[in-house]
């Protein structure tokens, strides 16, 4: 099987999925080139890993499980439809984030391009819900930007707000905790 016709089968399994990921494709295209690059070797490297994960199924096929390999590979066309949708969801919101925070902070327009999208990169890799608020997006940019040397530091501490903020929101309307924070006894 080839990757086009891999494509042609999750656009035949899922041509909904298959659609939002062009339209995708075309959207970043327009916000941000690099992002659509991006999409698209993600694009290349999930098929890529598809075809190698069901060489095997070809081996069934051949020795007369005929129905149960196409069965088979119909299924791994829709779970690939699904993951290139999410591939090109995350391609989105990484845009339409980083077009937001630059709306919002005209500033960061002034500065070297590559290194803004380097860090916008490493941000939004690390944290994308900060990314998300074009204020807070925009400061933590701003910082990465003017402090390179710090970024690992400052990707420690990200990491940590994002453990805290998942930990509260888990523990939000946890049974046995009171409003002080404390334990009911």
């Amino acid at each position: 099987m080839t990757p086009n016709e891999l494509l042609a089968a999750a656009a035949k399994a899922n041509p909904e999925f298959i659609e939002k990921t062009a339209n995708a494709m075309m959207v970043l295209e327009q916000w941000e080139p690099a992002f659509a690059k991006e999409l698209a070797d993600d694009i290349k490297t999930i098929t890529s890993v598809t075809l190698e994960k069901t060489a095997s199924f070809t081996d069934f096929a051949i020795k007369g499980v005929v129905g149960g390999a196409a069965a088979l590979g119909g299924g791994v066309a829709g779970a690939m439809a699904g993951d290139l949708y999410d591939a090109a969801k995350r391609g989105l919101t990484k845009g339409g984030n980083l077009k937001r925070i630059l709306a919002n902070n005209p500033d960061l327009k002034k500065g070297d391009r590559k290194t803004l999208l380097n860090s916008f990169n490493t941000l939004h890799r690390y944290a994308p819900e900060f990314t998300a608020d074009p204020m807070l997006g925009g400061q933590l940019l701003s910082r990465m930007i003017e402090l390179p040397h710090d970024q690992a530091n400052m990707v420690k501490d990200l990491l940590t707000s994002r453990k805290t903020l998942g930990d509260a929101k888990r523990n939000q309307f946890a049974l046995g905790k009171s409003f002080g924070g404390g334990d009911k006894k």
